[in-house]
């Protein structure tokens, strides 16, 4: 283990948001003196503004830190400063996890997108749901997709100079008068960046949602031969329109079957040349488009290692994939698990959006399980997913007697700290099923990591029945 240093405390005034979560135990950091609740301010005398500083300032043997130790973990009766020098062996991590992402708050998005989410939210949320971001180190960290309109110049020369890549655009049109439409007068900012970024070889994944009447049709043809022609877009995710009831600006979308099977056509053609010249898909739809237009997905492979995932974009292809691998294997314990769990005569049911509910009853019903697909009465207009399902609605309606029967609640409607949407703690919920006779498991979007959950618990609750 190479030397460390004792943490050295002065007194200041200065204050600093990087602060430490979690120390790993034994870590440089550990040894150093570095606890939960300090701050660092600088790494080698830089300023540390977020997690991609600390990854491109600590790519060493050593560093030395300045930060702030508030009086609670110290004998002093005020903040300390401190200055400590850190010094690991090849390949150790520094053994410290800050509790966000970034540390000089979130920049936050200056446009008027006719279909932003959060504008069509009703109030009383959780004041999280109403942060507009649209910072570009969160799409470098976390995946979030930003329009670029709001990033400075210095803020571009530093992606640059950093190599931030990839980074994931929200470009809508290519067309500067729709997208006026569709983002605001900073529109142009957006494509400028873009084209400087993909100049300098930054790697770009972009996102078109797409909305009635605006940049669908001709328009969209356009956006994919501007996309076509610049390379360095190596995927762009088609997504559609969500809207709730709290807006008036949207009603309609391409639930009906014609309508997203026009779609798929369109964007086919994109598709089958990029895979004949390029040898990817490049061009992806989201899942909703071939569930409402009532077909199968693409294959796995055609989904370019699925770089836009999250973004809804081969889950349900994945899914499948999972299930089907699942079925393969007859003597896992999982089918013992579900075999033990039918002779004690409990139901299985998954709670879903009204979207995926038909596609768990296809294919989960050799496992004898069934599933309830929960209407979003809560946000109205065309919600129908998991994530966005509230306590209010599937407590209205599951049924009232539940009794010797499993529901599995998708985990994603829950945040990190396990509230919904209208700000009910799960156990909370949990606790309102349990006294209809249920039993609730909380389980993964993830089927395949569902059914090992599944098989942990069943194992336990059939073996005590």
């Amino acid at each position: 283990m190479a030397g460390q240093s004792r943490a050295d405390y002065a007194p200041s005034t200065q204050e600093s948001s990087a602060v430490i979560e979690h120390i790993e135990p034994g870590s440089p950091a550990e040894l150093a003196g570095l606890k939960p609740g300090m701050s660092i301010v600088t790494v080698n005398g830089e300023p540390l503004r977020d997690m991609i500083d600390w990854q491109w300032l600590t790519d060493g043997p050593s560093i030395f830190l300045e930060g702030l130790a508030p009086k609670s973990l110290t004998h002093y009766d005020e903040d300390f400063e401190f200055e400590v020098e850190l010094k690991r062996d090849y390949g150790e991590s520094w053994g410290i996890d800050f509790s966000s992402m970034v540390f000089d708050g979130i920049k936050t998005c200056k446009n008027a997108c006719v279909f932003c989410f959060m504008s069509m939210l009703p109030q009383d949320l959780r004041s999280a749901l109403y942060i507009k971001d649209d910072d570009f180190r969160l799409s470098f960290l976390q995946g979030n997709f930003v329009t670029f309109t709001n990033i400075a110049d210095d803020e571009l020369e530093r992606i640059i100079e950093q190599h931030i890549s990839p980074l994931n655009m929200s470009l809508h049109a290519s067309d500067h008068e729709v997208r006026r439409k569709l983002i605001g007068k900073f529109e142009a900012r957006g494509l400028e960046v873009l084209d400087e970024l993909l100049d300098e070889g930054i790697e770009i994944h972009a996102q078109i949602v797409l909305c009635p009447g605006l940049n669908d049709g001709k328009i969209l043809e356009d956006t994919l031969n501007y996309v076509k022609a610049r390379p360095g877009i190596t995927s762009l995710g088609i997504v559609p329109l969500g809207y709730t009831k709290f807006q008036k600006r949207f009603e309609g979308s391409y639930t009906d079957r014609e309508a997203a099977q026009e779609i798929i056509n369109l964007v086919e053609t994109f598709q089958k040349d990029s895979r004949n010249k390029d040898g990817i898909t490049r061009y992806n739809l989201a899942d909703e488009f071939y569930l409402w237009a009532h077909m199968d997905p693409p294959l796995a492979k055609l989904y370019d290692g699925y770089p836009q995932y999250y973004d809804g974009i081969g889950m349900y292809r994945s899914f499948i994939d999972d299930v089907l691998a699942l079925k393969a294997d007859k003597n896992s314990k999982l089918y013992s698990a579900f075999r033990l769990a039918k002779e004690c005569g409990l139901q299985i049911s998954f709670v879903s959006g009204t979207s995926f509910a038909p596609v768990l009853d296809k294919h989960l019903s050799d496992f004898g399980l069934k599933s309830y697909g929960i209407s979003n009465t809560f946000f109205g207009g065309n919600v129908d997913v998991a994530g966005l399902l509230v306590e209010s609605d599937i407590l209205d309606q599951l049924p009232y007697r539940l009794y010797n029967e499993l529901i599995c609640l998708p985990e994603v409607m829950f945040n990190f700290d396990g509230l919904t949407l209208e700000g009910m703690h799960k156990d909370e919920l949990i606790d309102s099923l349990k006294k209809r006779g249920a039993k609730v498991l909380v389980v993964s979007s993830e089927i395949s990591e569902a059914f090992s959950q599944l098989t942990q618990y069943l194992s336990c609750v059939v073996s005590e029945a």
